[in-house]
C-alpha cells in the first residue's frame, strides 16, 4: 500500500510543482496538461505495485495479466478505441457549442433582477 501511495502522490506532486511555482492561472494550457498527468498517476501506482508483487513474471505475461494488451481480437479493439476517441471528441465539441449558444441567447449577465430595477425607478 505504501508503494502505491508513494508513487501516486509523489508523481502527481512532482508533475504539479512547475505549475505551483509559476503561479499559472487555472485556465492556462500548462495547468490542463498537468491535470491530465496528475489523473494518470494512480494508474502508475497500480503498475508499480504489480511490478513489485510479480517480480519474476515475464513482461508479456505481466502485460496480459494486467490488461495492457489489445486482447485476442486486435482489430476489434482498435475499432472500439477509435470509436471511443471519435465519439468523445464529437460529444465534447457538441457540448461546447451548446454552452456557447446558450450564452449568446441569454445575453450579458445582469447584477440586478428586473423587479429590482422597476422598484428603483419609482
Amino acid at each position: 500500500m505504501w508503494v502505491f501511495l508513494l508513487v501516486t502522490f509523489g508523481a502527481s506532486w512532482l508533475a504539479a510543482t512547475p505549475v505551483w511555482v509559476s503561479g499559472s492561472p487555472l485556465g492556462s494550457p500548462p495547468v490542463l496538461v498537468t491535470a491530465v498527468i496528475m489523473m494518470m498517476t494512480p494508474s502508475l501506482g497500480v503498475v508499480a505495485v504489480w511490478r513489485l508483487v510479480h517480480r519474476g513474471t515475464p513482461f508479456r505475461q505481466w502485460a496480459r495479466q494486467t490488461g495492457l494488451t489489445l486482447g485476442p481480437s486486435r482489430a476489434r479493439t482498435g475499432k472500439l478505441v477509435a470509436a471511443a476517441w471519435l465519439g468523445e471528441s464529437v460529444h465534447g465539441s457538441e457540448s461546447v457549442q451548446r454552452v456557447r449558444g446558450e450564452r449568446r441567447r441569454a445575453g450579458p449577465p445582469s447584477w440586478r433582477s428586473r423587479p429590482a430595477r422597476r422598484a428603483r425607478r419609482r
